[in-house]
C-alpha cells in the first residue's frame, strides 16, 4: 500500500515497509514544516488583486494549514477567502488590507457561513469543514 495523507493536515502516512533507508526525509518534511507549520506557521497573503483561495497541498508548506494568516495589500473593497471544504482548523486571521475580509469553507460563499474580519482586527476562528465562526 503506497503511503496516503491525513485528511485535515495532509501529512503523509508512510505505509508499512515503504521507504526503507530513506522514510526520514518524509519524517523530516512532516515533523519539521508540516506540523510546525499547523501549530505556529504564520503566512501573509496579499488579497488586492481578488478574492483567495487558500492552497491546500499534500505534504508540503501551503497557506491553508498555517495557524496565523495575515491578510495585506490594499484591494479598496472586501474581500472573501476560502478555506479547504471538509477540514477542521483554528485559525488566527489578522486583517491588515484596509478593507472588511470574510473567511469561508469551501469554493464560495455557498458553502456555509463565515466570519468577517474588520480591517485592524485580529480574530481567532474555528472552521468545521462547513462553517467558520469566531472563538470568544
Amino acid at each position: 500500500m503506497p503511503s496516503s495523507y491525513s485528511p485535515n493536515l495532509r501529512i503523509q502516512l508512510i505505509a508499512s515497509g515503504e521507504q526503507a533507508n530513506t522514510w526520514g526525509d518524509s519524517t523530516n518534511a512532516n515533523l519539521g514544516t508540516v506540523i510546525e507549520q499547523a501549530i505556529t506557521g504564520y503566512q501573509a497573503i496579499d488579497v488586492s488583486s481578488g478574492d483567495v483561495t487558500l492552497t491546500a497541498l499534500d505534504g508540503v508548506a501551503d497557506q491553508s494549514r498555517n495557524a496565523i494568516l495575515q491578510f495585506t495589500g490594499s484591494p479598496g473593497v472586501a474581500r472573501n477567502v476560502y478555506c479547504p471544504a471538509g477540514v477542521t482548523k483554528v485559525y488566527v486571521l489578522y486583517n491588515t488590507c484596509g478593507s472588511n475580509l470574510t473567511l469561508y469553507c469551501g469554493s464560495s460563499v455557498s458553502h456555509g457561513t463565515g466570519v468577517t474580519v474588520p480591517t485592524g482586527y485580529a480574530y481567532q476562528v474555528f472552521c468545521d469543514g462547513t462553517n467558520v465562526v469566531r472563538v470568544n
